[in-house]
């Protein structure tokens, strides 16, 4: 994976930033989980918040970028994948005092395991992970009323890497 701040991609920009507040910066990544064979993607539905989002988690300063998506992935949809080397979208946002970029990357299916290790995390019983076309993925994440406005953020920022990934306006 190259520089994350390098890559000149579609970017979308959720809250507005206060010249009053001094932020806390923060990195994450996602990927758009996709089946070659299929032709479908994975997304998860928090049951906590109600909303749908894509694989991802913060970027560590120690844990390469390749190998904290991968863990992630694995452990949130129970699946191995390859990631592309360069990220297709990102996002950047401001929620209370965080400032948030968020790089989106395709990867590709490799294994499904079948074996979830979401009790570590705590997610067990919360996330639960849906194999959609792009078409039934974006319709799901379009008709879903999240319940807090990080939630919102949440779906509003992955809805766009899907559109994205997808081509659709």
């Amino acid at each position: 994976m190259s520089d994350l701040y390098e890559n000149k991609v579609p970017c979308r920009f959720i809250g507005k930033q206060d010249a009053t507040v001094t932020y806390t910066n923060r990195t994450c990544i996602h990927a758009i989980l996709y089946s070659p064979l299929t032709s479908e993607i994975a997304i998860l539905k928090d049951n906590n918040g109600n909303y749908f989002k894509l694989p991802g988690c913060d970027v560590q300063e120690k844990e390469p970028s390749a190998v904290a998506l991968t863990r992630e992935i694995l452990e949130e949809t129970h699946c191995k994948a390859v990631i592309d080397d360069e990220y297709f979208a990102k996002s950047e946002q401001w929620k209370g005092n965080v400032h948030q970029v968020s790089f989106c990357y395709v990867a590709k299916l490799v294994k499904d395991t079948g074996k979830a290790n979401l009790g570590k995390s705590g997610l067990a019983g919360r996330l639960w992970c849906h194999w959609l076309t792009v078409e039934e993925a974006l319709e799901l994440m379009k008709r879903i009323e999240p319940t807090s406005k990080l939630d919102s953020s949440i779906k509003e920022r992955d809805s766009f890497f899907v559109k994205t990934f997808a081509n659709v306006p």
